[in-house]
């Protein structure tokens, strides 16, 4: 099933900043760091730059946070991002869209 089915995916923001449910991962970097899930959840250091990506359960019931930051971690240090991010070797980026199809094996399909 694809994360657009079970999360929220936005840019993390002043105004639409993340919670103690919400995982945030690098949007634009290196091709090293680029998707790298952060444990940053204050505003202030995560919403100038808009450099990041705030990923939320839309029912803890069927995706646990916890099982999310873990899932997302994994794709990151498996090399997903590094074989999917768009730019050059300084300057990496990954789209909302890109967060929002991945395939996380739960429920019946």
């Amino acid at each position: 099933m694809e994360l657009k089915h079970l999360t929220k995916v936005w840019n993390c923001s002043e105004q639409y900043p993340p919670d103690e449910d919400t995982t945030v991962i690098l949007r634009v970097g290196t091709k090293k760091n680029v998707g790298k899930v952060t444990d940053e959840k204050d505003k202030f250091k995560i919403s100038p730059i808009g450099n990041y990506l705030c990923v939320k359960p839309l029912d803890n019931n069927k995706l646990l946070p916890k099982y999310l930051y873990y899932s997302l971690q994994h794709v990151y240090n498996q090399g997903y991002w590094q074989r999917h991010s768009y730019g050059t070797s300084d300057r990496n980026l990954i789209r909302v869209g890109d967060v929002r199809g991945i395939q996380v094996g739960i429920g019946d399909e």
